[in-house]
């Protein structure tokens, strides 16, 4: 009986081996598989460590000479700016011509101006905000005495304009409303900007007109 039973049982133990050995031959190819990978991964990222190494300079040169560039143009853009307005300020006023009907002062027209910077100019200025009753003349302008005097600063004139602001004499300040060739000798004032609906706001009989300055203008004059 003990003989039998040695017999039975040696038959298991094979068995075992036999999956023992299956399980580690079925392990090796997986553990060769994942160091493959693990090799693989290992030099891609050198590479890409070392292609980074040697483009970094590269990348870092241009994006210096990028951010430089873009300071450089951005500064030159803010001084051009910043120019403008100054020569705006010393070379010119700005300010607004309101005018409305004697007939209708219900209507009322603004306008924008430009003056000149000069003595002339200047005087008008300090008299703002000025009130003018204007009349017509030849069709082509109205015109108001001022009760002050202006220092006279005759210029050649060889056409006037629809929108021109003109001083004759010391005394005549008139605005046109028509373009033509000019008889007469005038200081320069300056110009409406937008004249389009000017010969509508002053129509054919008197106007009541107003000069005031608008924020620009106030700097202008300080």
């Amino acid at each position: 009986m003990a003989e039998k039973s040695k017999v039975q049982k040696s038959p298991k133990t094979k068995v075992n081996k036999t999956k023992n050995n299956k399980q580690v031959k079925s392990k090796e190819p997986v553990n060769k598989s994942k160091t493959s990978s693990l090799v693989i991964g290992s030099v891609v990222v050198l590479i890409l460590s070392i292609v980074l190494t040697l483009a970094f300079p590269y990348l870092k040169d241009n994006i210096t000479s990028l951010t430089k560039s873009t300071t450089t143009t951005t500064t030159q853009e803010g001084t051009e700016k910043l120019s403008n307005i100054v020569k705006r300020q010393h070379d010119e006023f700005h300010p607004k011509l309101i005018i409305s009907s004697d007939n209708n002062s219900e209507a009322k027209y603004e306008f924008k101006c430009t003056f000149e910077i000069n003595e002339t100019t200047k005087e008008l200025v300090k008299q703002f905000p000025l009130t003018m009753k204007m009349v017509d003349l030849n069709g082509n302008e109205k015109y108001h005495t001022l009760e002050t005097p202006l220092p006279v600063r005759i210029q050649p004139v060889d056409k006037v304009r629809l929108g021109d602001i003109l001083l004759f004499q010391s005394r005549y300040l008139a605005v046109f409303y028509d373009t033509f060739d000019p008889v007469k000798k005038y200081s320069i004032v300056g110009k409406i900007d937008n004249p389009e609906k000017l010969r509508e706001a002053v129509g054919t009989g008197s106007i009541t007109a107003q000069f005031i300055q608008d924020d620009y203008s106030q700097d202008d004059k300080e």
